[in-house]
């Protein structure tokens, strides 16, 4: 049997963890649970996301776009949260399509999920 390391996130609620994550394997399995102290866990996934958005060379703008796209917002939408022209948001847009090697946002938001760029949940 193969050992797989999987992350996901629960909520301890009512003394019982609810696990939340589309990526649990099938079939039998162990968690091992780890609790963090609220501000440390927050400064931990901010760290690591930090570093892989560094690792993609994505900039701060094409990553708070790839967030908003997330959401579900259009492209006039997001120019008008960041102030930016329709024009420059489909710019930064194109720029995050070819850093993550695909071809919509579908798979845009897809890929940033696998890679832990963004909640699934969010």
């Amino acid at each position: 049997m193969e050992n797989q390391l999987v992350t996901v996130r629960g909520i301890y609620q009512n003394g019982q963890i609810e696990i939340q994550s589309p990526f649990l394997p099938k079939g039998g399995y162990h968690v091992l649970i780890t609790f963090l102290e609220p501000i440390e866990a927050e400064a931990q996934s901010q760290s690591l996301t930090g570093a892989r958005v560094e690792g993609l060379g994505l900039s701060k703008k094409e990553f708070e776009i790839l967030k908003l796209i997330q959401k579900g917002m259009t492209n006039r939408q997001i120019s008008e949260k960041m102030e930016l022209g329709e024009g420059t948001v489909r710019n930064y847009i194109s720029s995050v399509l070819n850093k993550l090697k695909v071809d919509n946002r579908t798979q845009l938001v897809n890929k940033a999920i696998e890679l832990g760029l963004v909640d699934p949940m969010a």
